[in-house]
């Protein structure tokens, strides 16, 4: 256990490499992790020539590892396709680095319920996002939440509370006429669900 912060996770992740000899292999920002976060993009390209082109794929951003993977292979097998962040209003890292066009990590730990964001983009993944990725949309705690209890209510499957970021999306009334008449894809970015913390967010 560390406190919740980049700079302790990666001291303590040093320490535990050096006292067992193992590997770092970096959740997000190890090139082969980013490649792979990219075979997204290849799935679900793949699937939409069936039924057309895409025109845009929202996807929310934490260390960046998942975002730069899907939009570096899908900008550059569709040059028109836009690829979009999302994020919590309380950890907008990624929306400010894009605007200052250069890397502004959270001032403070992000208290957000989205907590599979909660951490700052990293150095591999930056000039990716810089380059390949059009804008990030934030959203509110609220929007969050009710997008990621919608969800499951929808669709019937469990979703961490980052995955509201993509209901919140798929769901806001700014989004949908900006888009309207779009193809467009939602990405839910997994299912690591504390039902304990869960239960809080419901009440």
């Amino acid at each position: 256990m560390c406190e919740p912060k980049d700079s302790e996770r990666t001291r303590l992740a040093n320490e535990m490499v050096e006292k067992h000899g193992g590997v770092l292999v970096h959740p997000n920002q190890d090139p082969d992790v980013i490649a792979g976060q990219g075979t997204i993009a290849v799935e679900l390209l793949d699937q939409f020539r069936e039924i057309g082109d895409l025109d845009a794929i929202f996807v929310p951003v934490g260390g960046g590892g998942m975002i730069s993977g899907i939009a570096m292979f899908a900008k550059t097998a569709f040059p028109g396709l836009k690829v979009i962040g999302l994020e919590p209003s309380l950890a907008d890292d990624c929306y400010k680095s894009l605007k200052a066009g250069r890397i502004v990590p959270n001032e403070t730990y992000p208290d957000t319920c989205a907590d599979g964001v909660r951490t700052n983009i990293g150095e591999n993944a930056w000039p990716i996002i810089r380059d390949f990725v059009d804008e990030v949309i934030t959203f509110s705690e609220q929007e969050i939440k009710d997008g990621w209890i919608l969800g499951m209510q929808t669709l019937k499957t469990v979703l961490e509370p980052t995955a509201g970021l993509g209901v919140a999306c798929a769901t806001n009334k700014k989004v949908q006429e900006k888009f309207a008449g779009k193809r467009v894809c939602v990405i839910l970015c997994g299912s690591n669900c504390d039902f304990h913390q869960a239960k809080k967010f419901i009440q």
